[in-house]
């Protein structure tokens, strides 16, 4: 399903083909620490219709992540992340002719406690650099184009108590 902002409404879109490889890697060097990296390289192309051939717009071909903790006392650990998400085609370049959307790196940090085996408490920042960029766009001419922005610095807590 895509969305048709000339008529303003959803359609199916022409049958598509993807591809692509997933690839992930962790190791703890220590008992209290892991780290690891995670690889996604994709493809999605219309298999028939009008824009058979074209690549799906939105669809970025490679994404990148790389994570890690580190367990600082026996009931606390800080993780930290950094994702790559690579170039792709405005939603609305199915034809596949305008520039495509940059290419954004985003590093988050959280810190977990769990003062008893039922109960964990999470603190977390999203985008700890306050980058601006954006997962969504389109573009009315060669020079015009509009973005969806991303999540500024974002802090979130939540606990969790099992029963």
């Amino acid at each position: 399903i895509r969305y048709d902002g000339l008529n303003f409404l959803n359609t199916n879109s022409d049958p598509i083909q993807r591809k692509g490889i997933n690839s992930s890697v962790q190791y703890s060097p220590t008992d209290a620490t892991r780290i690891g990296v995670n690889l996604t390289y994709q493809t999605a192309s219309f298999s028939s219709g009008s824009y058979s051939g074209k690549t799906v717009t939105t669809v970025p071909n490679i994404l990148i992540g790389l994570h890690g903790a580190y367990q600082v006392l026996p009931k606390l650990i800080i993780s930290a992340n950094g994702n790559y998400v690579g170039t792709q085609f405005y939603a609305n370049d199915d034809s596949n002719i305008a520039n495509k959307m940059p290419a954004y790196v985003l590093f988050n940090l959280g810190f977990g406690y769990s003062p008893i085996k039922e109960l964990s408490i999470q603190a977390n920042i999203k985008n700890i650099f306050n980058r601006g960029y954006s997962n969504y766009g389109y573009y009315s001419s060669p020079t015009s184009y509009f973005y969806m922005p991303g999540d500024p610095r974002t802090f979130y807590i939540n606990a969790r108590y099992t029963f």
